[in-house]
């Protein structure tokens, strides 16, 4: 049913099951019914690739933009009479 409804992309679901097939004796196990794509990988390596984009993004477009911590209310343009009390 995999190669009707398209493969699981949740590789907790998918890798395992591939992973002990293939273990198990069953070579083919890793590749797609259609032929010899390696398309299970795309579930593991997308996100890791998305996530260090995604931090980069971050720290190169908005962060170097944000005060720092130590900076004083009225330095990040909050008055001083709106400002909460440091405790």
């Amino acid at each position: 049913m995999g190669t009707n409804a398209g493969y699981a992309i949740n590789p907790a679901r998918d890798f395992g099951p591939r992973l002990a097939s293939w273990i198990s004796g069953y070579q083919d196990a890793m590749y797609s019914a259609n032929g010899p794509e390696l398309y299970f990988w795309l579930p593991i390596v997308a996100p890791i690739i998305g996530g260090l984009l995604g931090g980069a993004l971050f720290v190169y477009g908005i962060e170097r933009f944000l005060p720092p911590d130590d900076a004083r209310p009225d330095e990040i343009g909050v008055s001083e009479a709106t400002a909460v009390p440091h405790r």
